[in-house]
């Protein structure tokens, strides 16, 4: 929810976020909502979408699935017993919190509410009808009333170290540590949970009720705690607003990376399944198993190699191919006007072309920003020419199948789709070589063409 669904800046879903999910519903998609919310602070969020009523919502991290409408579908405890443990250890960390599933006053229980409003002071004013001081915190926490979950906040560091300690106590072999961070705010969430229980797990035991397989789930995040959902689902989305070391994660384990939560990412991802159920007349949840649109063409484009890696380029693995960055630094050495360009299967694109990418719907790509420079021979061969603003083209798709993608064939070769290929001629490539990819597969010393010869319809 907060950081997938939501926008950075704003407290309720955009209306093109809202739309999509919707549409998605329409369609014939199941749509279930994860977070890290209990299903009170949830629903108001999604009121008004008209989203049906029997929505499933998967709340407090996994513990708790119920409808959209409030029917329970499935829930776990974290024993009373562990609970009062981990009170006395997670103390001095910061912020407690245990949540109940009951309605009203009660359903949060803490001993602090100074110090929670010092630290989650909006979370605090949000919930304050349903939340009871309690101290000493452990007087709530009853055999035989066991609540959902807990709930630790406090400084990014202090909560790593509070995880930490808890997994080196005796209370580590009982429950399950899931942290949620916001470090622009310097704000991390640590969830306590019952042994097992994470979003992927509720995820799984919600298809299998539905009689859902796994390769047909798609799972869209933005966090820590949904690593475990990504990891389940047939296809997991890293949203663009996720941290770098998620993204990087993303990259290494094959899922997808959508725009920001700031750029109505989830709709940019939904509208594309939506596009290509249609194409594909199946039915079941969106997954990995759509045939590719076999009246689409494909081409292999080698763009422009306007300059080379820069020295600030932080590699992951520079021997891969596609070449695995964490950072992206791009020395131009001179650029002769194309909106796109290459460093080893890593590519920048023109602003222009990437709001003409996210415009069109365009599927398998994902942007981040580069570190752009010039180098000496820049300012003798190409003296007067301004660089427009370029941002990093991450290629997350399928060849053939997304939009953008690879080919992995003694080396890694960039394939874009025709209307792919259409909007960048429109946008002024020029430079860069081009193939079909019928022929490039069918006879690999096929001559490249330049991608001037395709101007007028040639395509």
């Amino acid at each position: 929810m907060d950081g997938t669904l939501v926008p950075a800046i704003g407290q309720s879903l955009t209306a093109r976020v809202g739309r999509a999910l919707k549409a998605a519903q329409d369609a014939g998609i199941v749509v279930a909502i994860a977070t890290g919310r209990r299903p009170a602070y949830t629903a108001p969020l999604l009121a008004g979408l008209g989203l049906r009523a029997d929505t499933p919502l998967i709340a407090s991290n996994g513990a708790v699935i119920r409808t959209l409408g409030g029917e329970a579908i499935d829930r776990s405890s974290l024993v009373s017993r562990i609970a009062r443990g981990l009170c006395g250890l997670l103390r001095s960390f910061g912020t407690v919190v245990f949540t109940f599933d009951r309605p009203g006053r009660g359903e949060l229980v803490l001993e602090d509410m100074e110090q929670a409003q010092g630290r989650v002071a909006l979370w605090v004013e949000a919930n304050r009808n349903a939340i009871e001081v309690v101290k000493p915190l452990e007087d709530a926490l009853v055999d035989g009333d066991d609540p959902i979950q807990g709930m630790a906040a406090g400084s990014v560091s202090r909560m790593r170290a509070a995880e930490e300690a808890i997994k080196a106590s005796p209370w580590g072999a009982h429950c399950e540590c899931v942290r949620t961070e916001y470090p622009a705010r310097d704000l991390s969430i640590l969830d306590l949970l019952p042994p097992g229980v994470s979003k992927g797990w509720a995820l799984e035991r919600l298809a299998a009720r539905l009689g859902v397989e796994r390769k047909e789930t798609m799972a869209i995040g933005d966090n820590w705690n949904d690593v475990d959902m990504l990891e389940w689902a047939g296809q997991g989305v890293m949203m663009g607003n996720a941290a770098p070391e998620l993204r990087t994660m993303a990259k290494m384990r094959g899922w997808k990376q959508a725009p920001p939560n700031s750029e109505d990412g989830v709709a940019v991802v939904l509208e594309a399944a939506i596009a290509k159920r249609a194409a594909a007349g199946r039915s079941g949840l969106v997954g990995q198993g759509f045939s590719p649109d076999k009246s689409m063409k494909y081409y292999v484009l080698k763009p422009e190699a306007a300059g080379d890696f820069g020295p600030d380029t932080i590699y992951i693995d520079m021997r891969a191919r596609p070449v695995l960055v964490k950072k992206f630094h791009y020395e131009f050495t001179c650029w002769l006007g194309d909106p796109i360009v290459e460093a080893v299967t890593c590519f920048i694109v023109t602003e222009t072309a990437r709001d003409k990418i996210i415009e069109m719907g365009a599927t398998g790509a994902a942007f981040d920003s580069v570190e752009v420079s010039t180098t000496y021979p820049f300012e003798i061969v190409c003296k007067g020419v301004k660089l427009p603003n370029f941002v990093w083209l991450q290629i997350t798709g399928e060849y053939g199948k997304d939009d953008f993608g690879f080919v992995v064939e003694r080396g890694a070769y960039l394939v874009i789709s025709d209307r792919v290929l259409r909007a960048f001629l429109e946008l002024g490539l020029y430079h860069g070589q081009l193939v079909e990819l019928e022929r490039w597969n069918s006879d690999k010393g096929t001559q490249y063409r330049r991608a001037s010869e395709w101007v007028g319809g040639q395509t």
